[in-house]
């Protein structure tokens, strides 16, 4: 296959997650204005144990995608089908990490990760095991009794992931949430990010504006156009897991870092339609 070209979505049976010609627009801001087209036919895949990212210009409607596949917005038109399933407008079928930790100041570690399985009706008795598990192996063993504000920004961060694993749900879509992060802090995170995700088994959906996060942690990278937003290029990311720094320092790295890169440019450059 041509390095960085466009490919197929997931191949081999049903996806998990399948958005199917997505349509979404806005009410205007004022009495008579037209509405605001937002997503015009996004089409997109994710399969099990797959970690996709979605790339594109601010505004162009990444965020209302999450919002549409957790149930909290209804598409105009189009299908959101998980496991083969229509999910629209069914909140709670899918695990979300937002771009703040949002850890809740007056719970502990442990009782902050424990929400998503509480949520889910598991028991504490049999969450508190595996939670404490996962904190392990996240680096914040010893940290179980801390509060949030006794935590850096890249452990509150890790916490926020434990939480979003705990839950049931096989697919976690993880809304840009290392771009508060300093860039040391955050290579660290998306490092370490990779590696449990591997462990985890889930499936992946991951917004970001940073075009080496997707490569350093995608198998394949979705790039939206601007508003309203349609998919413009789907680029399969050639490299298995584990990856490292060294990945970036690669020519083909370097080759495909400029070809998404002169593809955004042009998604802003497309007008609205």
């Amino acid at each position: 296959m041509k390095e960085g070209a466009h490919v197929s979505a997931v191949t081999g049976g049903e996806p998990l997650l399948a958005l199917e010609h997505i349509r979404k627009s806005f009410p205007g801001a004022g009495k008579g204005d037209a509405a605001v087209k937002v997503l015009d036919g996004v089409t997109l895949q994710v399969g099990s144990g797959e970690f996709v990212a979605i790339l594109g210009p601010s505004g162009s409607g990444k965020t209302t995608l999450f919002r549409l596949i957790g149930g909290l917005l209804q598409p105009d038109s189009g299908a959101i089908r998980l496991g083969g399933e229509d999910i629209a407008g069914q909140r709670g079928r899918i695990g979300y990490m937002p771009q703040q930790p949002s850890l809740l100041p007056w719970r502990n570690v442990l009782d902050n990760v424990l929400m998503a399985a509480e949520i889910a009706g598991i028991s504490r008795k049999e969450a508190e095991p595996k939670a404490r598990e996962w904190l392990v192996r996240a680096g914040l063993g010893g940290c179980e009794s801390a509060y949030p504000h006794e935590l850096s920004g890249g452990m509150q961060q890790r916490a926020s992931f434990v939480r979003a694993l705990l839950g049931p749900q096989q697919l976690l879509c993880l809304d840009e949430p290392f771009g508060a992060l300093d860039a040391m802090t955050r290579l660290e995170m998306q490092l370490w990010l990779g590696s449990l995700w591997q462990e985890s088994g889930r499936a992946v959906l991951l917004v970001t504006h940073s075009i080496d996060e997707a490569l350093l942690l995608a198998d394949r990278v979705y790039v939206l156009s601007a508003k309203p937003a349609t998919v413009l290029e789907e680029v399969k990311v050639p490299w298995p897991h584990p990856r490292s720094e060294a990945n970036m320092a690669e020519p083909q790295f370097v080759r495909l870092r400029q070809q998404l890169y002169d593809v955004l440019r042009k998604a802003k450059e497309v007008p609205q339609r």
